[in-house]
């Protein structure tokens, strides 16, 4: 059995790819979970500097980006070429609409399932709440 004791995350393959990069590009909610659970950077980036959202994004699947944006994924995270997931979305409007979200804090952390966010927060892997458009007003 492979435990999380024995896990190690963040190894990379001959491209500098991560496993949480191949779970984003492939689609695998449940690995990246579990991925992120065991410790992962969910900023992690490969030999060009994509990002485990780019991956993502490039591949085309809204609900994987949901997800690794709502773990603190940062849609403005550039790559070697200095492309972003954000301007890597623009041919795709419900991913444009969603790294915009992203991008301006307005992405709640909020999982449908309950009992992986149960687990983060034993864990301490809670992503940092999203800033709120007002917290930054009453800053002024």
């Amino acid at each position: 059995w492979l435990t999380v004791e024995k896990l190690a995350p963040d190894s990379l393959d001959s491209a500098g790819q991560t496993a949480l990069h191949l779970a984003a590009d492939r689609g695998h909610p449940t690995i990246i979970k579990c991925l992120y659970k065991a410790g992962a950077d969910i900023h992690a980036a490969d030999h060009d500097g994509i990002s485990v959202l780019q991956a993502a994004v490039i591949a085309g699947n809204v609900d994987i980006c949901k997800l690794l944006c709502q773990l603190g994924a940062n849609p403005d995270q550039p790559d070697r070429d200095g492309d972003t997931p954000r301007n890597c979305a623009e041919d795709d409007p419900a991913l444009q609409a969603l790294m915009s979200r992203a991008s301006q804090g307005q992405l709640v952390f909020e999982l449908e399932d309950v009992d992986f966010q149960k687990e983060l927060e034993t864990l301490g892997r809670l992503p940092p709440p999203s800033p709120s458009p007002l917290s930054s007003l009453a800053a002024v």
